[in-house]
């Protein structure tokens, strides 16, 4: 990494200003190896170019998509040669959502259940074995 004497690129605090990110949070995409500063002053502050720009705001849209952080950072790997290697991230992370949200689906029909007969004196289920294992009285708001 080059070491810059004048200061024509972003430092971490303009560029978390303008990304709406946490410095701390571009320090750690730093440390998990997804941005790179382009150089550093003569004072040791990082600096950043507008390129750093685009790239947060790929790794945000990225996030927003469910990847996760690992895999975006298979997304920014040099060893991506063409959209093949991406659809293959892509497809990876669609099946493991689409697993969560099975599982999700799942838990939301236990607790419906479960509160569907919360409270009632003949409940055997599992709002009733919790109120008397924590001594909690019922009501029904």
């Amino acid at each position: 990494m080059k070491t810059l004497s004048a200061a024509p690129n972003r430092t971490i605090s303009s560029l978390a200003q303008r990304t709406q990110t946490p410095a701390s949070t571009l320090r750690y995409y730093e440390e998990f190896g997804i941005l790179t500063p382009v150089g550093r002053t003569d004072a040791g502050y990082r600096q950043y170019d507008e390129a750093a720009v685009k790239r947060i705001e790929l790794i945000r849209a990225a996030q927003k998509s469910g990847l996760t952080l690992a895999d975006i950072k298979k997304v920014f790997s040099p060893g991506n040669k063409d959209c093949g290697d991406l659809r293959v991230v892509f497809t990876e992370r669609a099946e493991q959502i689409k697993k969560q949200i099975a599982e999700l689906k799942k838990a939301e029909k236990a607790l419906r259940l479960a509160l569907k007969d919360c409270c009632l004196p003949e409940s055997d289920g599992l709002c009733k074995e919790l109120c008397d294992t924590q001594d909690l009285s019922c009501s029904t708001n």
